[in-house]
């Protein structure tokens, strides 16, 4: 099961104000409702956009200890002068990106300061009101909302705000962001395309294509796979793949070793370069993307 399969996430806020943030899958935006002293709830905000701001909410602080990288954000936060917005709650940090539109809120870890947040009972359902607020949210690798779950139990590192704030975060602390490997994939000078259509639900069919083990089950062509670096599912990991793909003069089976540069589920889509091949294709950019046309 992943984040992305909830169907609705309500947040409450009580104080001075009592509010509740609601998101609906498939529905663009997050609705605010107040409660009034009568007792009724009341419409008074809707958000589709996470603007880029000055705002920031750090959690964890002391992974800054023995987590450099952590420090390193942390000190450009306060070397651009951003302004802190930290209650040491969650829930009310998380909503000032919806109330404000321009927060970034991250939770570390370090090997002394272990995970804490759960992935099913806050960052996936507070994942699914940002993403719909028109934000983004990140493991670090992927959005929260792909992060399978395994356990009732299970923690995570998770960060939320605008799609510069978690470029920022990931390239700071992990040294590549998927979200800027997007971006620059659709800069490239030279295109093709191939399409189909294929009557299946697209969660099935993805289930299919990013994985290596069945390129052969839609790619007959294809008929082995080796990993040879990286962790399949993260930028970085690199695969040979070979068959007869480009048949060789000689006989030979072609082959094309390719690092994955970006891939994220939410959008069904990832993409790999052609790292070195036998048949002229090194330094190109192979991409995929399942569409919904009926959903």
């Amino acid at each position: 099961m992943i984040g992305r399969y909830q169907v609705t996430v309500a947040m409450g806020i009580y104080g001075p104000r009592t509010t509740y943030v609601i998101a609906l899958k498939g529905m663009l935006g997050t609705h605010e409702l107040l409660l009034l002293d009568k007792g009724k709830w009341q419409h008074v905000k809707d958000t589709a956009e996470i603007n880029e701001g000055k705002m920031f909410s750090p959690g964890n602080l002391r992974a800054t200890f023995d987590n450099p990288n952590y420090q390193k954000l942390i000190d450009y936060y306060i070397k651009e002068k951003y302004t802190l917005r930290y209650t040491g709650g969650m829930v009310p940090d998380v909503n000032q990106i919806i109330v404000k539109e321009n927060v970034v809120f991250m939770n570390a870890i370090s090997p002394s300061a272990k995970v804490k947040l759960r992935l099913l009972f806050k960052v996936a359902p507070l994942g699914l009101l940002v993403e719909n607020a028109g934000g983004y949210s990140s493991d670090g690798y992927k959005s929260v909302l792909d992060k399978v779950i395994t356990a009732l139990d299970e923690r995570t590192q998770v960060s939320y705000g605008s799609k510069n704030e978690i470029i920022r975060l990931e390239e700071t602390m992990y040294g590549m962001s998927r979200l800027k490997a997007a971006l620059e994939l659709r800069k490239a000078k030279w295109h093709g395309s191939v399409g189909g259509l294929v009557g299946a639900p697209i969660e099935n069919l993805w289930t299919i294509v990013f994985q290596s083990s069945r390129l052969p089950e839609w790619m007959p062509m294809v008929e082995n796979y080796t990993n040879l670096a990286g962790e399949e599912g993260f930028p970085g990991y690199v695969r040979l793949v070979s068959g007869f793909v480009f048949p060789q003069d000689d006989g030979d089976g072609s082959w094309i070793k390719k690092r994955l540069i970006f891939m994220d589920p939410s959008l069904f889509s990832y993409a790999y370069e052609m790292v070195l091949s036998n048949v002229g294709l090194d330094a190109s950019v192979n991409s995929l993307k399942l569409s919904d046309l009926w959903g």
